[in-house]
């Protein structure tokens, strides 16, 4: 059986919805992300984005599985397509930031030192926070909902009066 479309965009609809949901959680803890957030109703949206994209966290694995089963070949295939996503993305992202940067004259020691503590740093990055869970989609018998977040979302829902 050879490789498809559909085959290829599940992969990476499971992988980049593991991305999704892990930013989504770093979104509801890193208290520095959050407090960069100076409008109150831009906040809140992104708060509750963040609550949306931990509930159905498991969907696509879930219909990755029903698909492609749990075997080693389904392991492979699950796993390099994170890795594969991860690089294109990481590309894609930085280009996009340097060409935006460069355009609005932006693009110093500054600005990258910021994007740095943004995304990068050991105690407030979003990216280094979401090192951990990110890694767990590596672990043979992975599935989504191994990582609870119900009471993280729970916490949310009530701080927010959803």
């Amino acid at each position: 059986m050879g490789i498809t479309q559909e085959m290829v965009d599940l992969t990476a609809t499971t992988a980049l919805e593991h991305f999704t949901a892990t930013i989504a959680s770093q979104l509801l803890v890193n208290n520095h992300i959050q407090e960069l957030m100076s409008d109150e109703t831009m906040k809140t949206m992104w708060l509750w984005h963040a609550i949306e994209e931990n509930e159905h966290k498991a969907v696509a694995y879930d219909v990755f599985e029903g698909v492609f089963g749990k075997g080693i070949k389904s392991y492979l295939l699950r796993t390099g397509s994170l890795v594969a996503a991860m690089a294109i993305l990481f590309c894609v992202q930085s280009y996009f930031v340097f060409r935006l940067l460069k355009q609005d004259k932006q693009l110093n020691r500054a600005a990258l030192k910021d994007i740095y503590t943004y995304a990068y740093s050991p105690s407030k990055g979003i990216i280094t926070g979401m090192a951990r869970e990110m890694i767990m989609y590596f672990k043979p018998g992975f599935h989504p909902n191994h990582h609870d977040t119900d009471a993280l979302l729970e916490k949310w829902k009530l701080k927010l009066g959803f």
